[in-house]
């Protein structure tokens, strides 16, 4: 089983949303200027980090990573 099927791999994940959650909404709304495309694009952020959360510490630090992509979407 990988980190992101383990428990610890999802309380990992879970805090990051605790930590980064809030700063990434305001990073999206500054891109948009729209609150409810703000919430779809840290979604859809989030989805993505999940999808890549076993190898995104491979290369990079995952703040790294997801603020990366959040700003790409």
């Amino acid at each position: 089983m990988g980190v992101r099927g383990s428990p610890a791999g999802a309380e990992r994940f879970e805090a990051f949303i605790a930590e980064f959650g809030e700063r990434a909404f305001q990073v999206a709304y500054r891109l948009s200027d729209n609150v409810e495309e703000a919430k779809e694009i840290v979604q859809e952020a989030f989805v993505r980090l999940w999808r890549n959360w076993e190898d995104v510490g491979a290369s990079r630090t995952p703040d790294s990573w997801f603020f990366t992509v959040l700003r790409n979407i």
